[in-house]
């Protein structure tokens, strides 16, 4: 986390820094890319266009911006 302003103004930005595994949680308490059936053994050939797929949602480097204004 950074949140420091120059000379005691207030800060310019506050930066919070995670892993890609706390970033695929929120995505997931957020409901993003959700699929409508649960992934199991037995429809593991029919869910091939899921929506889930961690190497699209949260690659190695990934990154997730929310700005307020």
């Amino acid at each position: 986390k950074i949140e420091r302003g120059a000379s005691g103004e207030s800060p310019r930005g506050i930066f919070y820094f995670s892993t890609s595994r706390i970033l695929m949680d929120f995505l997931n308490s957020m409901n993003i890319a959700k699929d409508s059936h649960k992934l199991l053994a037995s429809n593991f050939g029919n869910m091939t266009d899921r929506n889930w797929r961690v190497s699209f949602i949260a690659p190695f480097f990934s990154n997730f911006v929310a700005v307020f204004h």
